[in-house]
């Protein structure tokens, strides 16, 4: 009766190590995963900046072009509530700075 009791308490305890032996396991896969994850993120936001950077410089460049051959200028004829209209369907909504 001793044996068997002792027996279910090895057995328990030993399952219980294997349990949290493979908790263990999964945790530091997960903190892995995590970690592929920031620098995946961190990847992105830093091509996403590179991008954003691309656009305004083209939009500005843009800009200036339209300036320079008077188109600009040209928009300002144009009545004040297709103004609007113009300015977004040439340049895009304007950016907030």
């Amino acid at each position: 009766m001793v044996a068997q009791g002792q027996r279910d308490a090895l057995r328990t305890a030993f399952r219980r190590r294997v349990a949290s032996s493979n908790l263990l396991a999964r945790v530091a896969a997960l903190e892995t995963e995590v970690t592929g994850w920031r620098n995946r993120v961190t990847a992105l936001e830093a091509e996403a900046a590179e991008w954003r950077s691309r656009y305004f410089n083209l939009r500005s460049r843009l800009e200036a072009i339209l300036q320079r051959f008077g188109i600009l200028r040209l928009a300002r004829l144009t009545p004040p509530p297709l103004r609007r209209f113009v300015r977004n369907r040439m340049l895009g909504p304007k950016r907030q700075s």
